[in-house]
């Protein structure tokens, strides 16, 4: 699959934040701990103590490094009333010789209780490295593998993606959740909560556990040329012109591939609020407060144009393999008379409690189970790692790139 599109000219190094093992309490860079190449989904370990790292390790650990260092500091607490009421007390001394007698009687107090001190330092050190936990559980996740997304990005072009996210630690899973209402961020968020929910459902055994997942690729368009990009702002071209309306998108970008030895799955994520309903067509709308419907049918429609440039690229894949999945995430309702795929098109929804998509997928599976595979185990693996090698937008220049690209076309549409 030979990529045809120019890479952008200047350098831009992915996004390798620093993390804490939740075994150790070292620092060490994100990539540091990755065993496969960064912008690959492998397996996490940390460079010091050697020790493998879960993003749902962060859970467990916080909840016993906090009892064990409140239980340290408790014990110590009377260690330090002593030492901060013998420093109050040279404070309150009229001569400097009184100071430096209690002082040296401080001192020697503190010579005394030196491992008492020792263990209450690295005990607030451990309580200062759990506040940590929630950021390096998300950076050393599959989604941040696979999109190099951080949880805060502001974008020095306005044109550009800017999101803000926050992130904590619920049971065993790591919960992220927008911290603004920007659009960027509720996407963010959404394509965040629907690739959480085919993570989990692969570790689970709900979805197969070969299946691989590809976020945030972006596709060439083989209509599209690169140096159209600067033909805008010439007085040769002015608005209207058909070489200029002729301009078209550089990429393809599908939020999330799902790759399985019997199919393909290509979703398309949308954060819509609002009750959304969905008829017998697969056609869904959104319900205004005046009675009226909004359709969302650009948003389906958008998945199929996705799921045939993904098919034009790989021709050898028979087309009724390839499914299309178009998932509204955060709704306030959701209603479907589908609960599977029909004509190989879903519309489904996400939220943090409910992925109904998920068992979808697995039924269609299931369905599945008596035709002959498409790819062998290996085969699977080296088609995931070469789209997301190819495709991927790790240093985010492929988003910049597209993004440039959607807005020189929107100056240039003609303005009814």
């Amino acid at each position: 699959m030979p990529n045809s599109m120019p890479e952008c000219t200047e350098s831009i190094e992915p996004f390798d934040p620093t993390v804490i093992c939740p075994h150790c309490l070292n620092k060490a860079a994100a990539s540091q701990c990755q065993t496969d190449r960064f912008g690959q989904p492998g397996v996490f370990v940390c460079p010091t103590c050697r020790a493998r790292i879960e993003p749902q390790d962060y859970a467990a650990a916080r909840a016993r490094i906090k009892a064990e260092a409140e239980r340290t500091c408790n014990a110590v607490q009377p260690v330090n009333n002593r030492i901060a009421s013998m420093e109050r007390l040279r404070q309150r001394m009229p001569f400097a010789l009184l100071k430096r007698l209690v002082a040296r009687v401080s001192a020697a107090y503190c010579n005394a209780h030196q491992t008492e001190l020792v263990q209450d330092r690295d005990a607030r050190r451990a309580l200062r490295a759990v506040d940590a936990f929630p950021a390096s559980a998300y950076y050393l996740s599959s989604w941040f593998s696979l999109t190099g997304r951080p949880l805060s990005h502001k974008a020095a072009d306005k044109s550009l993606s800017s999101w803000s996210l926050r992130c904590d630690l619920t049971g065993n899973a790591i919960a992220v959740q927008g911290a603004d209402n920007r659009p960027t961020t509720r996407g963010v968020h959404a394509e965040w909560l629907v690739h959480n929910a085919l993570d989990l459902g692969i570790r689970n055994g709900d979805l197969p556990s070969d299946m691989q997942l590809c976020t945030n690729i972006y596709l060439p368009n083989p209509h599209a040329n690169e140096q159209e990009r600067i033909c805008y702002g010439s007085s040769f071209f002015g608005r209207g012109s058909s070489y200029l309306n002729s301009i078209k998108p550089l990429y393809t970008q599908i939020d999330c591939l799902a790759i399985t030895r019997r199919a393909i799955y290509v979703l398309e994520v949308k954060s819509r609020g609002g009750d959304i309903r969905v008829n017998q067509n697969n056609s869904p709308a959104r319900a205004l407060p005046d009675g009226t419907t909004n359709s969302l049918m650009p948003a389906v429609q958008q998945c199929e144009a996705h799921a045939s440039a993904f098919a034009t690229m790989h021709p050898a894949i028979p087309f009724e393999r390839i499914f299309e999945l178009t998932i509204f995430a955060n709704c306030n309702s959701f209603e479907s008379p589908h609960a599977d795929f029909k004509n190989n098109v879903l519309v489904s929804t996400c939220s943090d409690a409910h992925a109904p998509f998920i068992h979808a997928i697995a039924r269609q599976e299931q369905a599945l189970a008596s035709k002959e595979p498409l790819f062998s185990l290996d085969e699977v693996q080296s088609m995931a790692t070469t789209i997301r090698q190819r495709y991927g937008d790790i240093n985010g220049k492929k988003e910049r790139l597209h993004m440039e690209r959607i807005a020189l076309i929107s100056t240039l549409r003609p303005r009814c």
